[in-house]
């Protein structure tokens, strides 16, 4: 917006999936999720052909191409409005943020976003007066082998959406409001591969940070932030992503709950 040049960078109308780990109203979901400007930032089309900015002047004769900038994290960016950036110090924030509980129509704002600087995970807090529900966390991640069996809740962006109509009793607004109503998706399968974190120690590199890779496929976009449970009903790991390749063959990964209870100041994850 300091410049003459260029849209603001943000993402409208997008959903995820958290939940409930204290009375009080905080919930774990993904950074992706809570705080997106700390994750890959996917440019529209009619972005391309871009320019390259330099103390604040276009330089002649350059263009940006999406490849070029396919790796883009707004958090890490170098300058702002033509003026250099300290790291880290680029923050963004989120106008507005909803949650809405399974099964209700009710929109309760998030008053707070924390996120992780560990891994896709943030904490949001929302106030509320009553007492809430929340899950048992447990991290096993040293216990955990392949083929476990867990299972995923959450919300799906390609599943079928239910709408509700809501009549007003106000009469200063009697305008009949139409909204969805979110029902969450139940899928159980297999912990495939542990995938470790890149090590100084071990000298290993991790080509998908430290996850659990899973034989759960039907979820996707939307299902971001949800939780996965163990067979006791533990929530062992957060589902934060899904990949595929031409020949349909698809994988999906969750973070483990370390990460998670590390922002709630339970635990701390060992480098």
């Amino acid at each position: 917006r300091n410049v003459q040049m260029g849209v603001q960078i943000g993402i409208a109308g997008a959903s995820g999936t958290g939940f409930v780990v204290s009375e009080d109203g905080f919930i774990l979901t993904n950074r992706h999720v809570g705080a997106s400007w700390n994750t890959r930032y996917n440019f529209p089309q009619y972005a391309f052909p871009g320019v390259l900015i330099r103390d604040n002047k276009q330089v002649p004769d350059v263009t940006i191409m999406q490849q070029q900038v396919a790796g883009y994290v707004p958090a890490n960016s170098t300058m702002i409005g033509g003026r250099l950036a300290g790291q880290g110090s680029i923050k963004g924030r989120n106008t507005y943020m909803n949650v809405v509980f399974a099964n209700t129509v009710l929109r309760r704002p998030a008053v707070s976003v924390t996120p992780s600087d560990e891994h896709d995970v943030a904490m949001l807090k929302i106030d509320i007066p009553e007492s809430l529900s929340k899950v048992t966390l447990k991290d096993s991640y040293d216990e955990i082998k392949p083929g476990q069996v867990v299972t995923v809740m959450g919300y799906p962006g390609v599943a079928p959406e239910e709408f509700v109509v809501r009549k007003s009793n106000d009469p200063f607004n009697p305008q009949t409001q139409f909204t969805t109503m979110p029902t969450p998706t139940v899928t159980t399968g297999n912990i495939g591969r542990v995938i470790p974190a890149s090590s100084d120690k071990n000298l290993t590199y991790s080509g998908f940070g430290d996850s659990y890779q899973l034989t759960i496929n039907a979820t996707g976009a939307g299902n971001s932030g949800g939780p996965m449970f163990d067979e006791k009903g533990n929530v062992i790991g957060i589902f934060f992503a899904g990949v595929s390749d031409a020949q349909g063959t698809r994988i999906s990964f969750a973070v483990p709950i370390k990460y998670g209870m590390e922002l709630m100041g339970i635990t701390k994850v060992n480098k």
